[in-house]
């Protein structure tokens, strides 16, 4: 979507929300009040119908009352005859069409006159009435009993009481026929959908403007039966909402109401509702139109600033806003515009220096390159040339010590065995070093048990404790890990190492522990501890807080250098813990792995001293090498041959007719075949296992090209133990291959 219809849409869904917002605020105000009018309307119409009906029904009761009350006011009550009361009862009966019977009985509770409309009369038959009502009957006063029908389905009727004055005055019962009371609802004047109706204080319908409807009981709402009067919403007959308008009578205590379903109380706001729907629909339409004039002009001016802003953006400063509109717009267009040409001056001063940078910078990376292939070099030729001495001092300094030794000689030979494995050490260090920043380290992730690499580490750990007195604790789980193997066995040597190195006494303890996925190897010491200002820079090169004399005994400072760099390799957090004078804890957290079908381990034997009867080919132009090889092959009693190129083992293989047992070749032979092309032609006729590839080059081609080819590879200086446990190896898995 462009930036034009966006702020376009935006400005007119603004200005017609604006608008259409007060149409339609007016529209509800005007239904509000119109709402509030008609109801009240409604209420007054309703208020008005129910006192005529009050008026109506109070009058037909109160001409009934007043015409029964005269009769038992007379003067015959006191000794008359009661042929003047039977006539003037005939006559009131006549006078008042509602009243359907009259019965007058005696102070004993005894049927004296009985006159009615649908039976025979009677006279003096005392029998016994009711007594339920005359009991409630007072002088002076009509007493009301409850509405009730003769029979079902009959029209409803109530009876009056009437008490004679006197000691042993009678009293006249009048029953009122309330169809009357109907049919009078039913006369008076109505709106569409308007009832009338009268209930007594229990509930029960006395009247109704339909007459059918007085056979049914009614449920008056609670405040009909506590207020006199008032209105409310209810429910009519059919449980719809309607609107209820009552007044209670007081003597008797019935209630007349009015009711109107809503759909015809709210009939006269509904018009106004559809004017004012018409209205807001209008508005909306016109606000559309009005909205679309304003954006459009609105945007208009500030689109061009923005396609000016963005032609900037992308290069283009030769670019100029065309905007006239006399206000700060056009302003703000002028100030882009002169914007633009000084950032157009500034790029071209820029680009020209740029170009000078560049070609500054092309000398520079060049010199780096030359660099980088001259440090290469130095690699390559470092790790051959002075590894071949050290190789040599080192296999002679081995030979020297398996023969007894005067103590003196014996001495002075350990400390040359130490020097040259601290010198190793360095050197390997170093060579390490160099590889992590060139970025020749590979990391080989796969599944194994974590004892396979810890197991050997920790009997290395516990006897060198015990020889410095110190108590070595191995706590080594069953469990398995996805890691490099090589990578963790250097982490977590170089860890003991730093730890046994620095404890003078207590215990140094390696222990795992698996949670949230990671299993945990923690290395813990008793030793000095570092101080927390040191933390932070502990696996920094050549950092040695407790050795500030360098004492080499106590290493060369890139222990923890070289197992932070393996740790951000592996992505395995590493976390210290230290605190002077109880300790350090080094912990290290590798992903856990599910171990797989358990299989035989084979069992390793104890490690051999000789060799007697073992054919060995070393493959060797350094005679320096070959000498100290050949003292350390015969102390081992193996029938060793020497030879410096492809051509020679030729010639031994034809004269001996078979290959040799084991075969040691140096990588790099002076100007013919390389060491891997000469193993891989003596591969023809040997098993390839039995072949050893030595090599001091370091160069990450040369390694890879090694690693790949299938043969066994150490890199110089080879360790006479390390060369003694690879024959070791060779020829039991030759005789394993061998055994029917």
């Amino acid at each position: 979507m462009s930036g034009r219809s966006v702020l376009f849409r935006r400005y007119a869904v603004v200005i017609s929300a604006a608008i259409a917002g007060t149409v339609l605020a007016a529209g509800a105000i005007e239904m509000t009040f119109a709402l509030r009018e008609n109801l009240q309307r409604s209420r007054e119409l309703h208020v008005s119908a129910a006192n005529a009906v009050f008026g109506r029904v109070t009058a037909l009761f109160e001409e009934v009352e007043r015409n029964f009350l005269a009769v038992s006011n007379a003067p015959w009550s006191f000794g008359a005859g009661q042929g003047a009361r039977v006539r003037e009862l005939q006559r009131l009966m006549r006078l008042l069409p509602s009243v359907a019977d009259v019965t007058f009985a005696d102070s004993e509770g005894r049927e004296s006159i009985y006159l009615s409309r649908t039976e025979r009369n009677r006279f003096e038959s005392l029998q016994p009435i009711d007594a339920s009502l005359a009991d409630r009957s007072v002088a002076g006063k009509a007493v009301f009993g409850p509405v009730r029908h003769r029979v079902v389905g009959s029209a409803p009727i109530v009876q009056l009481a009437f008490r004679d004055r006197g000691e042993r005055a009678g009293v006249t019962l009048v029953t009122v026929n309330l169809q009357f009371v109907s049919e009078e609802l039913a006369r008076m004047q109505r709106r569409e959908g308007e009832s009338m109706s009268v209930v007594d204080e229990r509930g029960v319908l006395v009247a109704h403007q339909d007459v059918g409807q007085t056979l049914r009981t009614s449920a008056p709402r609670q405040a009909m039966r506590t207020e006199p009067e008032g209105s409310a919403w209810t429910e009519d007959a059919a449980g719809s909402p309607a609107l209820t308008v009552w007044r209670r009578m007081d003597n008797p205590a019935w209630t007349l109401s009015v009711e109107s379903p809503w759909r015809q109380v709210l009939k006269p706001a509904m018009g106004t509702f559809y004017r004012t729907l018409a209205l807001v629909v209008a508005g909306v339409i016109v606000s559309l139109g009005i909205a679309w004039l304003l954006a459009r002009r609105l945007a208009r001016p500030v689109v061009a600033l923005k396609d000016g802003v963005s032609a900037y953006g992308a290069g283009n400063l030769e670019h100029r806003i065309e905007l006239v509109t006399g206000d700060e717009l056009e302003d703000l267009a002028h100030s882009f515009n002169a914007m633009a040409e000084q950032l157009r001056d500034y790029t071209v001063g820029l680009e020209r220096k740029v170009a000078e940078k560049t070609h500054d910078l092309q000398g520079a990376l060049k010199v780096a390159q030359d660099a980088m292939r001259a440090r290469a070099l130095f690699l390559a030729a470092a790790s051959h040339d002075l590894r071949q001495p050290l190789y040599a001092i080192s296999l002679l300094a081995d030979a020297l010590v398996i023969e007894p030794l005067p103590a003196y000689a014996s001495g002075v030979v350990e400390k040359q065995r130490h020097a040259i494995a601290v010198l190793r050490t360095l050197f390997d260090n170093l060579l390490d070093l160099s590889r992590f920043d060139a970025g020749d380290v590979k990391v080989e992730l796969r599944d194994f048990p974590l004892r396979d690499v810890l197991g050997p580490l920790a009997v290395d750990m516990e006897m060198t404790c015990r020889a410095k007195g110190l108590r070595g604790v191995a706590r080594v789980g069953p469990e398995w890990v996805r890691c490099d193997p090589e990578l963790l066995r250097r982490v977590v040597g170089n860890l003991l190492s730093n730890a046994v190195r620095y404890t003078v006494e207590g215990e140094v303890t390696l222990e795992t522990a698996t949670s949230d996925g990671l299993v945990r190897i923690s290395v813990r010491d008793t030793g000095v501890g570092i101080p927390a200002s040191d933390q932070g820079r502990i696996f920094d090169e050549f950092v040695q807080l407790a050795n500030p004399a360098r004492d080499r005994d106590k290493g060369v400072g890139l222990g923890l250098s070289i197992v932070r760099r393996i740790s951000e390799l592996l992505g395995a957090p590493l976390t210290l813990t230290s605190q002077v004078g109880v300790g350090t804890c080094v912990e290290i957290a590798v992903p856990s792995a599910v171990p797989a079908v358990a299989g035989q381990v084979p069992v390793r034997p104890e490690r051999a001293v000789t060799f007697p009867g073992l054919r060995a080919w070393i493959v060797e132009d350094d005679l320096l090498v070959r000498d100290a090889l050949r003292v350390q092959l015969d102390a081992w009693k193996v029938d060793a041959r020497f030879m410096g190129s492809k051509s020679e083992i030729g010639v031994l293989l034809a004269a001996d007719g078979s290959p040799p047992d084991v075969a040691v070749i140096d990588d790099m032979l002076g100007d013919g075949p390389t060491g891997l092309e000469v193993a891989e032609w003596l591969g023809q006729w040997m098993p390839r296992e039995r072949i050893l590839l030595v090599t001091g080059n370091v160069e990450r081609a040369r390694v890879e090209a090694l690693e790949s080819s299938g043969f066994v590879v150490m890199v110089k200086p080879v360790a006479a133990i390390d060369l003694a446990d690879w024959i070791r190896d060779a020829t039991l898995e030759a005789s394993a291959s061998a055994a029917p």
